[in-house]
């Protein structure tokens, strides 16, 4: 299962029932996790993993299927390395317009190179875990 966040673009595979959406928020219920959703249309939902995998392409054909990661520097700054689409829709949820970042147009590629000590809030607006 690849690693969903917040701002995570959605694109549908039925093409007309549900529509593009992104992910808005991450809880878990019943030790499961879910997701709540906006779609292109303004409704919103609260899917499980399974039902986002069902439903929805999580990244474009071209898109690099490698994308989220983040990369720890040895100055402290971590590398958030986005699809293009995911990118621009985090940078509105985190409130990151002030973070450098580092375009690669042949990859589709955008990393947010983001300081030590703005970690901890960014990785709470994305619902980043621990463990990456």
């Amino acid at each position: 299962m690849k690693l969903i966040l917040a701002g995570q673009p959605l694109f549908t595979k039925d093409g007309r029932i549900m529509g593009n959406a992104r992910v808005t928020e991450v809880s878990e219920q019943n030790g499961q996790s879910c997701y709540g959703i906006v779609t292109d249309f303004g409704n919103t939902a609260q899917l499980t993993a399974r039902e986002i995998q069902n439903n929805f392409y999580l990244q474009r054909p071209h898109e690099n299927e490698q994308l989220p990661r983040v990369e720890q520097l040895p100055d402290g700054v971590r590398l958030l390395h986005l699809n293009e689409s995911h990118a621009m829709n985090v940078v509105g949820i985190a409130e990151l317009d002030g973070i450098p970042t580092r375009h690669n147009g042949c990859e589709g590629t955008i990393a947010l190179q983001i300081p030590a000590e703005s970690w901890e809030l960014v990785s709470k607006a994305l619902f980043i875990p621990d463990t990456v």
